[in-house]
């Protein structure tokens, strides 16, 4: 992987959004989805890293959250927030 670009989050919470992103740092320096997720952006992060693997796949999106390495929590308890 060289670049992760993000083209759209449709229902994201910024702040959580935001707070996600840095999943894209450690899977580019790891050159690995099975990284932790951030605490405090769990679902945002679990999407984030689930949309990697499908384009790394080539899978369509199954709406399935990806599994978290480290079980971390956090986030937003709404399924659209974060």
């Amino acid at each position: 992987m060289t670049a992760i670009d993000i083209v759209s989050a449709p229902g994201e919470t910024d702040s959580f959004f935001q707070r996600a992103k840095g999943v894209i740092d450690e899977m580019l320096t790891a050159q690995s989805t099975d990284v932790d997720v951030v605490s405090g952006a769990t679902y945002s992060s679990n999407g984030i890293i689930s949309a990697v693997k499908n384009a790394l796949t080539g899978a369509a999106d199954s709406g399935t959250p990806a599994s978290t390495s480290a079980g971390a929590s956090g986030g937003s308890s709404s399924p659209a927030g974060g």
